[in-house]
């Protein structure tokens, strides 16, 4: 019986205040242990052997969904890569620079140090610019600006 797989992390969004089904979450982290039981402590809390400390979406109120497999290295890199090209998550590295919505290392550390101090998240993202300067484009047109 293997112990092994695949596994994704789906968390809460850094700057989500709510638990709003589907806006709140995403998926966080996918990875290929060889023993769940022993990554899963990994990641939640740290290696003491090793001298990790806990990942910095573990207080994102994670949650993993496993994918049990053979014992086969070649199948679990496989099966790896195809989960991080299909779930796209945010706090994955490796094989996942191509995501826009990747939040790389050094900010996670950021953000996670700021929800420690209990300080207020706010990320604005190009998309964000964008959304509001178009809000404020259809209200200048609908209120007056047809002139």
């Amino acid at each position: 019986m293997s112990r092994g797989g695949v596994y994704a992390y789906r968390t809460r969004k850094p700057g989500a205040r709510f638990c709003i089904p589907f806006l709140s979450r995403h998926w966080g982290y996918v990875g290929q242990p060889s023993s769940f039981w022993h990554r899963d402590r990994q990641h939640l809390w740290g290696d003491v052997r090793y001298g990790h400390v806990a990942k910095p979406w573990a207080d994102l109120d994670p949650k993993c969904y496993r994918l049990p497999l053979p014992n086969w290295k070649w199948l679990r890199l496989a099966l790896e890569a195809v989960a991080i090209l299909l779930l796209a998550p945010v706090y994955n590295d490796k094989g996942n620079r191509w995501n826009p919505r990747r939040i790389p290392l050094s900010v996670a550390a950021r953000q996670r140090a700021q929800r420690n101090r209990g300080l207020i998240l706010w990320t604005v993202r190009p998309v964000h610019v964008m959304l509001i300067l178009a809000g404020f484009a259809v209200a200048w047109y609908l209120i007056g600006g047809r002139a």
